[in-house]
């Protein structure tokens, strides 16, 4: 099977799921919650993450260098870096996953890149856009979650999360970096119609109780599914 009937196959079988946001947001503590849940009713479901990925060796080395490197990198190095760990994580992981039927929860993806490299490191949107164009090989998320949070808020987030833990090059970069990527995602997300604009400033329970409803609408109709909408 050639890779365009691969990826043909794979969009229809699986569902990909997007959860985007600042650092601090709360979208990988949600993820996870969501993830169980979604076990507990019987559908097959995975995660991963960006940079890096799951089962994804070549991809996570690169997530070192993005997060931890000893040197500064520069705005176009550190896009070209991306573009390539997202490049291995869509082919290895990603698309076998959705061609397998899997729902797959990717802990951030291309808007990551869009916002952090095309908008705070000034590159530009449509740049940041075409150099990851192979990298998702036309990959669409059915659903994009953007966890919505003043940086302010996602900043005492991170202080008490990290604690003792060193900052990586994106903590580093403070308040203000961070707000100006909220901006940033919060236009993405008025200019696609699959995104969900979600408020994080709410209780987790509650956050991950919206997400995981919007999704449900998303799945063929189940048994499970039906049970779990009576409660």
């Amino acid at each position: 099977m050639n890779l365009n009937n691969r990826k043909e196959v794979a969009m229809k079988k699986g569902k990909l799921i997007v959860f985007e946001g600042i650092d601090g947001c709360g979208k990988s503590t949600i993820l996870q919650e969501v993830k169980e849940a979604l076990r507990s009713l019987g559908f097959p479901v995975v995660s991963t993450r960006e940079p890096g990925g799951t089962n994804c060796p070549v991809a996570e080395e690169i997530r070192k260098i993005l997060l931890y490197s000893p040197e500064p990198l520069y705005p176009e190095t550190e896009m070209l870096l991306f573009a390539a760990s997202r490049a291995q994580h869509t082919q290895k992981f990603i698309l076998p996953k959705l061609q397998e039927g899997y729902i797959v929860l990717s802990d951030r993806y291309l808007w990551s890149s869009l916002a952090y490299q095309g908008v705070g490191r000034k590159l530009g949107i449509e740049l940041v856009r075409i150099i990851n164009t192979p990298a998702v090989k036309e990959v669409s998320p059915d659903i994009i979650f953007l966890f919505d949070v003043p940086a302010s808020v996602a900043w005492k987030r991170t202080k008490k999360r990290i604690k003792k833990q060193k900052y990586d090059r994106f903590e580093k970069e403070g308040i203000r970096f961070q707000e100006t990527l909220r901006g940033a995602y919060l236009e993405l997300a008025h200019k696609n119609p699959k995104a969900v604009v979600v408020d994080a400033t709410l209780p987790a329970g509650e956050v991950a109780k919206i997400v995981f409803k919007k999704i449900l609408q998303l799945l063929p109709k189940t048994a499970e599914r039906e049970y779990y909408q009576r409660r």
